[in-house]
């Protein structure tokens, strides 16, 4: 018997290593380290669509009687896959028909980008023996959405990285003007950024991200883009997970994504040794003030009282909860206690 991770990947034939693929790269180093098998089912980007989607299907017919034979006494699938996604799942579960797949899921296209979970992905989700998902609020949502499949609740992703394990330590109050906090993503897209004025005052604010065209005001600093797995540099004293266009709350379709996902962005954070500011109306939330990892606000505005109210005892209780959670999510940790809980 043996137990086997399915891995749908591009034409490079690896899993690549920036911070798009991130999660899927720490996934896989935890996997064959608990002893699962590697499968890669590559999708030939260097070819014509349709010659593409052709080699494509001639891999996965070459995959799965080989995964068959194995007879598998656990085979998990990191969803959703490369290019053809979903489709290529959905057919390779249909040819394993539920021995024992888990679908470790990273996101739900469909949720994330149209705010409604397809009838394809319900399908493929029903067509499986376990999910692995975020959230209580994306467990929760599957359910009211048609999904039966037992699920285990992930909590928030690991987050390998090179290096001495450092946690911040901030010898001033939390009233002091050196306080900061950073924020690392997609800074084109972080329309709630250009809004920011002295909405964060005294609290400098780092950037970490691709460059933009855009004069940051005082108090705002961009520091530049580092390798995913090279983050003990990284400045700021909190990490924020924010999202859309407003000041005063998450908006768009990737705030209210946040309403069931566990943005990778907090992952990182607590790698670096960084409590959370969070949306209070995130399914993080719950995680991250059940656990004393940090706060939830309403809005930006509340940060620098929030932050203010924190006395040096609070905030030292924080940076040891944190403290734990960094040796779990540095090493694996949080997929192997999922891995090890039963499905409800």
């Amino acid at each position: 018997m043996s137990k086997v991770l399915i891995n749908i990947l591009g034409g490079d034939n690896s899993l690549r290593f920036n911070a798009a693929d991130k999660a899927r790269t720490d996934v896989n180093k935890t996997l064959v380290r608990l002893g699962y098998q590697e499968t890669q089912i590559v999708y030939p980007s260097n070819l014509s669509k349709l010659h593409a989607i052709i080699k494509h299907l001639h891999e996965i017919g070459k995959a799965i009687p080989k995964i068959r034979r194995q007879r598998p006494e656990d085979i998990i699938i990191q969803y959703p896959g490369y290019r053809l996604g979903t489709r290529a799942i959905q057919l390779i579960t249909r040819m394993l028909k539920k021995r024992h797949v888990t679908l470790l899921i990273h996101d739900i296209d469909s949720l994330r980008m149209f705010g409604q979970i397809s009838k394809r992905e319900i399908s493929i989700m029903n067509s499986v023996s376990r999910l692995l998902v975020h959230t209580p609020a994306m467990k929760k949502y599957l359910q009211q959405n048609g999904v039966s499949t037992p699920m285990t609740i992930l909590g928030c992703f690991d987050y390998y990285a090179e290096g001495e394990c450092i946690i911040n330590s901030c010898i001033n109050s939390c009233a002091s003007p050196d306080y900061s906090i950073v924020f690392a993503g997609n800074l084109k897209k972080s329309e709630f950024l250009y809004k920011i004025k002295e909405t964060l005052s005294p609290h400098n604010l780092f950037l970490y991200g691709l460059p933009v065209e855009y004069e940051w005001p005082n108090g705002i600093s961009y520091e530049g883009k580092f390798h995913p797995d090279q983050i003990n540099g990284i400045k700021g004293d909190w990490g924020l997970v924010w999202d859309g266009d407003s000041l005063s709350t998450c908006t768009g379709q990737m705030g209210d994504y946040l309403k069931f996902n566990a943005s990778h962005k907090a992952s990182l954070y607590i790698a670096s040794g960084k409590p959370q500011i969070v949306w209070n109306e995130s399914a993080l939330a719950e995680f991250i003030v059940q656990n004393n990892l940090g706060i939830a606000v309403s809005s930006l505005e509340e940060i620098p009282q929030r932050l203010k109210s924190i006395t040096d005892a609070k905030y030292t209780e924080i940076l040891q909860n944190i403290k734990k959670f960094q040796q779990l999510v540095r090493n694996g940790g949080m997929l192997e206690v999922a891995l090890n809980s039963p499905p409800e």
